[in-house]
């Protein structure tokens, strides 16, 4: 299984839209969404998206939300699983945006249940984790090199304290900014197939 964490105002359903090339993948997918409503304005358009969390810059606040989140993901998960006919122990899980840090934070705290991690336009807060357990965990991060929210520069560092931790971390980057790319689709599907041992 994939499970897909959104970004801010967002919600898994438009996550799983913009990564359709991952329709006919062999695993089954979750697309939940974040646990807060948030208001976005489109166009002079109001509509209630979702976020994972709320930030305001205190890191030890900052911290505590991405294990409630982690918590959060894997309740979700477990409830999925025990009414469908999936195996929640072998699962990667996939964050775009903000929800790059919850998926980040989810595998690195709960590295049993994950055979991989997605990190798309975001970066892993790897600074703030204890990456003793990290030798293994494999990782894909996508990254736009014109990224002016989350700078390429802080997504590399964050990539390369992984691999000091020994995890076996790929990074790709794509022309442009702060998104998500049709192209990136079968990148991710590749090495999800490749994690979940479907190769």
């Amino acid at each position: 299984m994939l499970v897909g964490l959104h970004g801010f105002g967002d919600d898994g359903s438009r996550l799983a839209e913009r990564l359709g090339g991952l329709g006919d993948a062999p695993y089954a997918r979750l697309w939940p969404d974040g646990p807060f409503p948030v208001e976005i304005r489109e166009d002079d358009v109001r509509r209630i998206g979702r976020a994972w969390y709320q930030y305001d810059g205190d890191q030890e606040r900052f911290r505590a939300a991405l294990t409630q989140c982690a918590a959060f993901v894997r309740e979700v998960v477990d409830a999925v699983a025990a009414i469908h006919p999936i195996d929640a122990d072998r699962a990667a899980v996939l964050g775009y945006s903000m929800g790059g840090y919850v998926a980040g934070w989810t595998a690195f705290h709960d590295r049993e249940r994950w055979r991989g991690l997605v990190v798309l336009a975001s970066r892993i807060k790897a600074e703030a984790m204890d990456l003793t357990g990290a030798a293994g965990q494999r990782v894909l991060v996508c990254h736009g090199a014109g990224d002016r929210f989350i700078p390429l520069s802080r997504a590399q560092e964050s990539a390369e304290l992984l691999r000091s931790g020994g995890a076996e971390v790929t990074f790709e980057t794509w022309e442009g900014g702060h998104g998500l790319r049709p192209e990136i689709a079968p990148h991710v599907d590749a090495f999800v197939r490749e994690v979940l041992g479907l190769v």
